[in-house]
């Protein structure tokens, strides 16, 4: 959970805000309750939510076509990443500033 609402906060800093809308997979981290029509996402990730004026709706449980709207976002964003990344060579885990 910490990683989670830690990646959310250094995301938008980047960006500079939050998008009207979070659309998370139903992993424990976000999603307490993965139901149909009523959803409940953990009481850290609605603070974080509440506090960036942005909405959680997460995808629907068993619903294929929710699916590519979060994988393919994910799907972009890793490609964007490891493209900046192909060339470098990491020793550590450590985060410089």
């Amino acid at each position: 959970m910490p990683d989670w609402i830690d990646s959310h906060v250094r995301c938008f800093e980047f960006l500079g805000g939050a998008s009207a809308l979070l659309v998370p997979d139903n992993l424990k981290s976000a999603i307490k309750l993965a139901c149909r029509y009523e959803p409940e996402a953990n009481s850290t990730y609605e603070e974080l939510a509440r506090h960036y004026f942005t909405a959680i709706l997460p995808a629907r449980p068993r619903k294929p076509r929710d699916k590519p709207l979060v994988e393919g976002g994910v799907l972009l964003v890793q490609r964007w990443i490891l493209a900046r990344l192909r060339n470098q060579q990491f020793f550590s885990l450590e985060r410089t500033q």
